[in-house]
């Protein structure tokens, strides 16, 4: 299934920082849920790339190693 969301239901940014470099990510709810976005610029237009995505609550959990039983844990079992 393919991501989706509305450009107009922008829900906040992230700023990451790796090593000595900087770099902002848009925020967005749709049809997962958070999608985050980088964007760009080439040759005076701009780019947006899919930087990563969670699919449901549990996935972010399990992302961001808050998962309290310390492995993966499937939708069925939340």
């Amino acid at each position: 299934m393919a991501l989706n969301w509305l450009w107009s239901e922008k829900c906040g940014e992230a700023t990451l920082k790796q090593e000595d470099k900087k770099f902002t990510l848009d925020l967005y709810t749709g049809n997962a849920f958070l999608i985050m976005l980088t964007n760009y610029e080439k040759n005076g237009d701009t780019y947006w790339d899919v930087f990563s995505f969670w699919v449901d609550e549990q996935h972010m959990k399990n992302m961001l190693g808050l998962n309290k039983k310390g492995g993966r844990t499937s939708r069925s079992s939340a």
